[in-house]
């Protein structure tokens, strides 16, 4: 369903570089410092934030010009970086320029597309992920599909059980961060402690993906800061279809045969 769409057009001779401070993030700024064309960056990026601005419907209100940020995927295509919590898990971002430039955001609230990534290796792992899946879903999340069940070895910190890991895709109008303060609470019905970095536990609810977004929020970054190098969120997310990396692209080639996830029920 689309919620907001935006379409902003800045002339580029008319723009002032001394607006880089007050309209770029940190990553922007970085950029900023290396492009030659200084004006027509500026008014890309001013244009994409503004038509970002009118799709959600308040314009700037609430919100500042470095809460999102405007980055590429390794194929060069735009999107946005949010430093804040929005209501959607899709966005579409388009830029053009010549004399002018123009850019066109649509917002979107596709169903399902958050994927979650669950473990657990402490007690009885497999009632744990599903005592887990039974929460979620009283706690008002959707659970639209479920991979299977995989057992790997610990990472990170390797003196410890084997893990049982899956992938869920759920439905949920939820922010990003709101979802997060849920997954925690969930964890400590479940009678998590937390004693140190990757260590044993009852259950561990990570969020993956979040539709096509990108977010670096205090607390949180989605895509998963490390779901590229771990197979067991790799394969299962792949095995339910969730195939496209925002960044990265898609998710197959990170697949590695050596590093194998052994399958123990794809029914549960």
């Amino acid at each position: 369903m689309i919620i907001g769409t935006g379409v902003d057009t800045v002339r580029i001779d008319r723009i002032k570089e001394g607006i880089s401070e007050r309209i770029l993030g940190p990553r922007e700024l970085k950029e900023f410092e290396k492009v030659k064309d200084k004006k027509t960056y500026l008014a890309s990026h001013f244009a994409a934030k503004e038509a970002f601005f009118k799709a959600i419907g308040t314009g700037v209100r609430n919100s500042c010009f470095k809460d999102i940020e405007v980055i590429h995927d390794r194929l060069g295509k735009p999107l946005f970086v949010f430093h804040k919590d929005y209501e959607f898990n899709c966005v579409h971002l388009s830029i053009a320029h010549d004399y002018v430039a123009l850019a066109q955001v649509i917002l979107e609230r596709c169903y399902g597309k958050i994927y979650l990534g669950l473990g657990s290796n402490i007690g009885n792992r497999l009632k744990n992920i599903q005592r887990a899946c039974d929460l979620l879903q009283i706690l008002g999340i959707n659970v639209v599909r479920k991979s299977s069940i995989y057992e790997t070895k610990p990472y990170g910190v390797t003196d410890q059980p084997e893990f049982f890991n899956c992938v869920i895709e759920i439905d949920t109008q939820l922010t990003p961060g709101n979802l997060l303060k849920l997954l925690l609470h969930t964890e400590q019905i479940m009678g998590r402690v937390r004693e140190r970095r990757w260590g044993p536990r009852i259950i561990d609810l990570d969020i993956l993906l979040f539709g096509n977004t990108v977010y670096e929020l205090k607390e949180l970054s989605i895509p998963h800061y490390d779901m590229l190098n771990r197979q067991f969120t790799i394969v299962p997310l792949v095995e339910i279809g969730a195939n496209n990396h925002p960044l990265e692209g898609n998710l197959t080639k990170f697949l590695k045969e050596g590093e194998k996830c052994r399958l123990i029920t794809s029914n549960w």
